[in-house]
């Protein structure tokens, strides 16, 4: 019998903002952990939140196999690998004195906006171990803030925000970035040209990924109700266009391996690759109930059966700016489009709540809500034009992803 332990802990300093002041300061310590039994066909499960009796949940995880839960999958055996980087950012006693300074400077620069919500300091690690050689850990620290910015004459909840997460916390920066989205926000500007144009996002905008993630599924691929049924090895897309689960700790800033303890090489895999569609993504179940390949997808909360789960999606960068990549045209931002989808033939609509007009650098204005469309097809094949190197402040992440569609007044 394989006894498999994995544990989960998340360390939340937060502060929460109302009103661009100081409402509250909370700290969170919570670690959960489960024992997997596994006996070549079943799998038992127990879990603990907080402290625990790892004897005891062992005995249960043994007793819970009668529950006959099917898992007849070879446990991930025979791999060691640790990151850890945690580097302080802010200290928790300076955290307070910080957000406080931060907030001061905001109220100063932008007194038409109310800013609410907050920041946070994560302290996040996960393990996996078993019996069979198996040993994995992964640990890290980043900073998080998302402020939701109401405009004081406004009657809605929020009409923008600003949004950072990562190592590096510089308030000038994050400054700069506020004012460059509520400046913009004050200068109106008419839609110039109806039709196709060029139009950006941001990076970590899920809803342009959703259609690719669905239809990429392997349960889907191999059931044949895929969009993309008999595509397999066929070109779909741009040849600029690669499309793939990352997990890379150091550009992700994300868990390494997957709720099975399944790792890519690499820590990322290509599911779309120079526009071909070369793989669905698959966890142990999938790849071999459909003879897939193994793409180490699998989730889900700590005391459940491992399930797929597409885990982090990456556009591979153009190498080039966004101001190279638009090449001196004015683009549309998408700064928040909420309320849009695909179509099951790939059709893309949506709503656009803020939209400015963009030169690759500057938000030079905000526009009236207007509606983008495009095909799936088109949106990452004729009308691709890249994604960024350039992030959209140095303190994240997140970059831009620009496409050329056909824009309309709502």
């Amino acid at each position: 019998m394989i006894l498999e332990k994995y544990f989960t802990r998340h360390k939340i300093s937060t502060i929460n903002v109302e009103n661009t002041f100081i409402k509250s300061f909370k700290k969170q310590d919570i670690t959960k952990t489960a024992i997997r039994a596994y006996d070549g066909k079943r799998i038992g499960i127990s879990a603990s939140m907080g402290a625990h009796d790892e004897t005891l949940l062992v005995r249960e995880a043994e007793k819970a196999l009668k529950n006959n839960i099917p898992y007849p999958y070879k446990p991930s055996a025979g791999r060691r690998e640790s990151f850890s980087h945690t580097p302080q950012i802010i200290k928790d006693e300076e955290l307070l004195k910080e957000t406080e300074e931060l907030l001061s400077e905001i109220r100063a620069r932008q007194p038409l906006f109310s800013f609410s919500n907050g920041i946070s300091i994560v302290e996040f690690e996960t393990g996996i171990s078993n019996n069979a050689g198996l040993e994995l850990y992964f640990k890290n620290r980043i900073f998080e803030l998302g402020f939701l910015i109401r405009d004081k004459k406004s009657a809605n909840i929020m009409d923008l925000f600003v949004s950072a997460q990562g190592k590096i916390y510089d308030r000038k920066e994050l400054l700069k970035e506020i004012d460059r989205a509520c400046n913009a926000f004050g200068k109106n500007m008419k839609l110039n040209k109806k039709g196709r144009q060029p139009v950006v996002f941001l990076s970590d905008d899920r809803l342009i990924y959703s259609k690719l993630i669905s239809e990429l599924s392997g349960s889907k691929m191999g059931t044949k109700s895929s969009l993309f049924n008999n595509m397999l090895g066929k070109k779909a897309f741009s040849n600029d266009f690669t499309f793939m689960q990352s997990c890379d700790p150091y550009i992700d800033q994300i868990n390494f391996f997957d709720a099975e303890g399944a790792v890519n090489p690499g820590y990322t895999c290509s599911l779309i690759e120079n526009g071909l569609i070369v793989k669905p993504f698959a966890d142990k179940k999938n790849a071999a109930e459909y003879n897939f390949e193994h793409t180490a997808s699998a989730g889900g909360d700590y005391d459940e059966v491992p399930r797929m789960s597409f885990l982090n999606a990456r556009i591979k960068s153009s190498g080039k700016t966004i101001k190279e990549l638009l090449g001196g045209r004015k683009a549309i931002l998408v700064y928040i489009g909420a309320g849009g989808d695909f179509t099951p033939a790939g059709d893309f609509s949506t709503p656009v709540q803020l939209a400015y007009y963009f030169d690759g650098i500057d938000y030079i204005g905000r526009l009236p809500q207007i509606q983008v469309k495009s095909n799936i097809y088109d949106m990452f094949g004729g009308g691709f034009i890249g994604a960024s190197e350039d992030k959209i402040c140095p303190i994240t992440p997140c970059s831009y992803i620009a496409m050329d569609m056909d824009v309309s007044l709502i």
